[in-house]
């Protein structure tokens, strides 16, 4: 039954050939069986309509072109917005939607100074979460409110709406993973600034050893010969090369 169908609605298509309605059969089947605890239930498509999206889709992976409102008409659905959102999550829960790194969005949206901060933020996710309850949350998801968080942190303006559009699901399953890495960001730069307050003071008590080390070293003290500005002037050159040596070792800009 469901094969008639699907020969039916493909003809309406203008797609023929055993390999999409087999490909097809299969998409649909896994749309079920995923799309029982997904955001896609959400959407109540109707049998033909996941039929006509099920069919775009096996269509594109064997290359061949669907008329996009030719589909929108078969499917039944109101307009080409809602159709596409559809068409999205499907794929996406299918896992077949295109692959985009963070490199990829953070060139497409004009933003690379974000890319080490959302990189580090994905990193902390993926070891907090080993396992995901949602299939239809997919890595372009996750790069993408990864970007959006950090981009909101450092204010940097970035359009939410196309950034949901890359991804293919629905603005409330967005905002439900943004709202996830947000709080995972909040202890990722609680924990950047406890490694810097330890570096800063670990840095601080070892420049002050430092400084005691060469006044122990003086000359003056060794000698007790440091009688004319010549020599102390020596001296305070010679610690100074020595502090600015250490800072840069470092990485601290010496105090002028």
């Amino acid at each position: 039954m469901e094969e008639q169908i699907l020969v039916s609605l493909a003809q309406k298509l203008g797609l023929e050939g055993d390999r999409i309605i087999k490909k097809a059969a299969e998409n649909m089947r896994l749309a079920d069986i995923r799309g029982m605890s997904s955001s896609l239930s959400s959407l109540n498509l109707s049998g033909s309509c996941k039929a006509v999206m099920c069919l775009e889709l096996a269509a594109t992976a064997f290359g061949e072109h669907v008329d996009k409102m030719t589909a929108i008409r078969v499917s039944g659905m109101k307009n080409k917005k809602i159709y596409n959102s559809a068409l999205r999550a499907i794929e996406c829960l299918l896992d077949l939607q295109s692959k985009v790194t963070v490199t990829d969005l953070v060139i497409q949206f004009g933003c690379p100074e974000a890319k080490q901060l959302t990189l580090q933020l994905l990193q902390w996710h993926g070891e907090q979460n080993t396992t995901q309850d949602n299939v239809e949350v997919s890595q372009i998801i996750f790069n993408a409110a990864a970007l959006y968080s950090v981009c909101r942190h450092m204010k940097h303006r970035i359009e939410k709406g196309k950034l949901i559009d890359i991804t293919g699901v629905t603005r409330a399953l967005f905002d439900r993973v943004v709202a996830q890495m947000d709080k995972i960001l909040s202890d990722v730069l609680k924990h950047q600034k406890n490694i810097e307050q330890k570096t800063n003071k670990r840095c601080a008590s070892f420049i002050e050893q430092l400084e005691k080390t060469t006044d122990e070293q003086s000359p003056i003290k060794k000698t007790r010969q440091m009688d004319n500005e010549e020599d102390e002037e020596c001296f305070e050159i010679w610690k100074e090369k020595i502090l600015q040596a250490a800072y840069k070792a470092l990485g601290k800009s010496y105090p002028s």
